[in-house]
């Protein structure tokens, strides 16, 4: 074994391995297996855990990265619905005070029959009003639902990342064992 394609099993044994590890780093090491096998210092049987390793180690990134963005799009459901649920609150909050509103206009309706027009024309608008937010409760309600119903499937979005990287991590301590047992770490 060279002095330089020790240095890279050893740089990149050595290395912290994140799931961004760099796809360079391991087509190096594939090269240097591949002239391993082809000068006869590892058999048929090693050469193909390590090829299969590297490999699993590609799908896995990609599906890791897969699973990140996925559980991205979940944490903005999760915003979502956080800000949904503050919007019917404050829709429901008006909508109460409205609903005050009308009745105290009814009562003033019966009191003050001077008024009567001017009252029922202001009801009747009152009324337009919280329809309308009755509507955008309703809407906003449904948004929710919706967005809670999306919530629930997002949670174990949430855990892929870190189901994928314990795997990579077993396969990368798996190709640090192989390398020990084949002395390329000396």
């Amino acid at each position: 074994m060279s002095l330089e394609q020790q240095q890279i099993f050893q740089a990149w044994a050595k290395k912290e391995f994140t799931a961004s590890f760099s796809l360079k780093a391991l087509c190096d090491l594939e090269k240097v297996i591949t002239e391993f096998f082809k000068t006869g210092r590892l058999s048929k049987p090693q050469y193909d855990y390590f090829l299969s390793f590297f490999e699993n180690l590609r799908a896995l990134q990609e599906q890791y990265h897969r699973a990140e963005r996925q559980a991205n799009r979940a944490k903005c459901f999760i915003e979502k619905e956080s800000s949904s649920s503050t919007q019917v609150s404050r829709l429901m909050e008006e909508s109460m005070q409205t609903k005050e509103r009308v009745e105290m206009v009814s009562s003033e309706i019966q009191k003050l029959e001077k008024q009567l027009t001017v009252l029922k024309e202001e009801q009747a608008t009152l009324l337009d009003t919280l329809e309308q937010q009755i509507e955008g409760v309703e809407k906003e309600t449904s948004e929710l639902e919706q967005t809670k119903s999306e919530l629930v499937n997002s949670h174990t979005v949430l855990a892929e990342p870190n189901r994928i990287f314990t795997i990579m991590r077993t396969y990368h301590s798996r190709i640090i064992t192989l390398c020990e047992d084949v002395k390329f770490l000396e």
